[in-house]
């Protein structure tokens, strides 16, 4: 251990994180507003209810610097999320990559899942 590490240092020195987290995501790219209806759909399938601090947390710390530290945000949410940190950490860093890659800044996972929405409403 080396001197004067925090404790969430250690656990993010110890912790074993998809390859995908190494890859940065610049938010200036991505539109954070469209990310937010999923944090929280997903953030309240997880916890089983609406905890807007921790909710609100998890958007603010992706969105108010350029290059947020995944590995950093999964730390924090391990006491909250058990054992689905892992899971939505990994699909919002993904989303996050995919958005960062296109022209308006909105993966194209959640405009397909949007649009097969809207279908089932026509239907």
């Amino acid at each position: 251990m080396a001197f004067g590490q925090t404790a969430d240092q250690r656990i993010k020195a110890q912790t074993k994180f998809p390859p995908e987290f190494d890859q940065p995501v610049d938010s200036n790219k991505v539109q954070m507003d469209v990310m937010k209806p999923w944090i929280v759909k997903e953030m309240i399938a997880a916890l089983g209810d609406e905890d807007e601090i921790v909710i609100d947390f998890c958007h603010n710390w992706i969105s108010s610097t350029q290059f947020p530290d995944i590995k950093d945000l999964h730390i924090f949410l391990q006491p909250f999320l058990h054992g689905k940190t892992a899971k939505f950490t990994k699909e919002l860093w993904n989303l996050l990559l995919s958005a960062q890659s296109t022209v308006n800044g909105v993966p194209p996972e959640l405009v397909a899942a949007k649009k097969a929405e809207m279908q089932q409403q026509v239907s």
